[in-house]
C-alpha cells in the first residue's frame, strides 16, 4: 500500500513481548511509513528513560512518537 498509517498504543511496561509480534503483524502488512504513538500505563516510566527501555529497538523500526517533554 502507498498509505501511511499511524498505530496508536496503550502500554503496558513489561509486555514489550506482546507489543513487538503486535507491531511485527503491522510492520508485515505493506504500508509505506509507520508512525506509532505509545501511551505507557506506568507512572514511574518516564521518557528520559527511553534509552533503558524497548523504545529506542522500535525507533530502529518505525517512527515512535512520544513526549519528549517528561
Amino acid at each position: 500500500m502507498e498509505k501511511s498509517l499511524l498505530v496508536i498504543v496503550r502500554h503496558k511496561p513489561g509486555r514489550t513481548r506482546l507489543l513487538m509480534r503486535a507491531l511485527q503483524s503491522i510492520n508485515d502488512q505493506t504500508f509505506k511509513k509507520i508512525n506509532i504513538i505509545i501511551f505507557c500505563m506506568e507512572e514511574e516510566l518516564k521518557c528520559h528513560n527511553v534509552d533503558d527501555f524497548y523504545l529506542k529497538e522500535l525507533s530502529n523500526i518505525y517512527s515512535v512518537i512520544y513526549d519528549e517533554s517528561c
